[in-house]
């Protein structure tokens, strides 16, 4: 039997561009993807493992009252600061030209520590979290076999829909499921609000993860999804061609020199409390002279700067110093309706897709010189997804010479993707093997 893997990945990059979707998961049969790996991504991941670390340690340590006030931070810090160097190790970091590579990687170093303190700590972190749900489980993975059998054309052939969420909640008050998922993103806003509420994720792990439920509980049902955003700040680049800065409080207050010590500030601009006498229109504030930003992993440290901000002690006029920088929105409920249509357009695009990749890999091995006008015709590039939201891993095959689609790996740029559900990368370890074997008989 031949199966075919897919997951919500696969399923967002097909809408964003079909020409990356083929490259980063079908060339070759296992797809492809930059050697370096890319800032957001490395760093994304890194805080999903030190947020595993904190809800595995909510799992063992029972679900009694109080308890995000006896996990151990440092833990969770450590668990994310190896997954971040692991990741160094096997592949560096995609910088722009010019960067200072080791700075850039002290700074996200810096920043993937000071995002899982804060979450520990805020009042809309951890304990938020907690006192709505009981965490049932934490990255499981789920896999919906025969998700399609529909539109291959192999006999017996089927499609497994993979997913893994990084949490299975129930509310305290109504004994509802919940899938969770944390994000790390540079912004959050109204636009983001609203995306939320047609998020694929919400529907394709509540469709994959409720079906595995009902094998047990034929009454089980998923209620929607509760996101928790980790706010990461822009990363601009400074006046005159200066370096690229992550502009978050985290890792960059300012600082100013005292008598006696310095003193520190989480906010430079801030209006009110106090109001025009005229307008009566909040009055605006700058921190004034003397004050320059530092790099706090060079200054008191962030363990000793996120200890600093809760308590509360800096800037207290302020508010809440992690206020932007955690936020947990309402849950996002999902209809039944959603969920069947999205399990619908799913089995169709992803048997179309699995059918014209195929054949994309039958040119590209047989008829090469054919490549680019095939990709043209079955898998065309969206312009629109090159640069935005972020630059494409895939340009410079793309805007590259025709030989980039059948010959990528030899400019040094690109390597084969490794898969990291674990049924597909137990699938392609036995791949893997049976071409070893074949190998050596002969």
């Amino acid at each position: 039997m031949t199966i075919y893997f897919s997951d919500r990945s696969r399923f967002l990059e097909f809408q964003k561009c079909p020409t990356s979707r083929y490259l980063a998961y079908s060339w070759g049969g296992t797809g492809l993807r930059r050697v370096r790996a890319t800032i957001p991504l490395v760093t994304g991941s890194a805080v999903h493992a030190g947020m595993a670390s904190l809800l595995n340690q909510i799992l063992k340590l029972g679900d009694v009252p109080g308890v995000w006030a006896h996990v151990d931070v440092d833990g969770a810090v450590a668990a994310a600061l190896e997954e971040y160097e692991l990741e160094l190790i096997g592949r560096g970091l995609d910088v722009e030209l010019g960067e200072d590579a080791q700075w850039v990687t002290d700074e996200q170093r810096a920043l993937i520590e000071g995002l899982v303190r804060a979450y520990a700590v805020a009042p809309t972190g951890l304990q938020a979290l907690l006192e709505q749900y009981r965490v049932l489980e934490v990255e499981r993975e789920d896999v919906w076999e025969g998700f399609t059998h529909a539109g291959l054309a192999e006999d017996g052939a089927r499609i497994d829909f993979q997913a893994r969420a990084d949490g299975l909640l129930q509310e305290r008050g109504s004994a509802d499921l919940y899938v969770l998922s944390f994000k790390t993103a540079s912004s959050f806003d109204y636009r983001q609000e609203a995306s939320n509420r047609h998020d694929v994720q919400g529907l394709s792990e509540a469709a994959v993860i409720e079906r595995g439920l009902r094998a047990t509980d034929p009454d089980a049902r998923i209620m929607g999804i509760q996101m928790v955003y980790l706010i990461k700040g822009q990363r601009t680049q400074g006046e005159e061609g200066g370096r690229y800065v992550t502009q978050s409080s985290l890792i960059h207050p300012w600082r100013k020199e005292g008598i006696t010590e310095a003193e520190y500030a989480w906010r430079y601009k801030w209006a009110g409390p106090d109001v025009w006498p005229d307008s009566g229109k909040l009055r605006g504030h700058t921190l004034g002279k003397g004050w320059t930003r530092v790099d706090i992993w060079n200054d008191v440290g962030v363990k000793s700067w996120v200890d600093m901000l809760a308590s509360g002690t800096v800037q207290s006029e302020l508010g809440d110093p992690f206020d932007g920088i955690v936020n947990m929105p309402l849950p996002y409920f999902r209809q039944d309706r959603d969920v069947q249509d999205w399990i619908e357009q799913a089995q169709n695009q992803e048997a179309r897709v699995i059918q014209d990749h195929q054949a994309l890999e039958g040119v590209r091995v047989n008829q090469s010189e054919l490549m680019r006008s095939v990709v043209n015709a079955l898998a065309p590039g969206y312009r629109r997804s090159c640069d935005w939201p972020s630059k494409c891993q895939f340009q410079e095959v793309c805007f590259g010479d025709s030989s980039m689609f059948t010959s990528p790996l030899s400019t040094g740029l690109y390597e084969i993707r490794r898969p990291h559900h674990d049924a597909e990368a137990a699938a392609f370890r036995a791949k893997s093997e049976v071409v070893e074997e074949s190998n050596e008989s002969r």
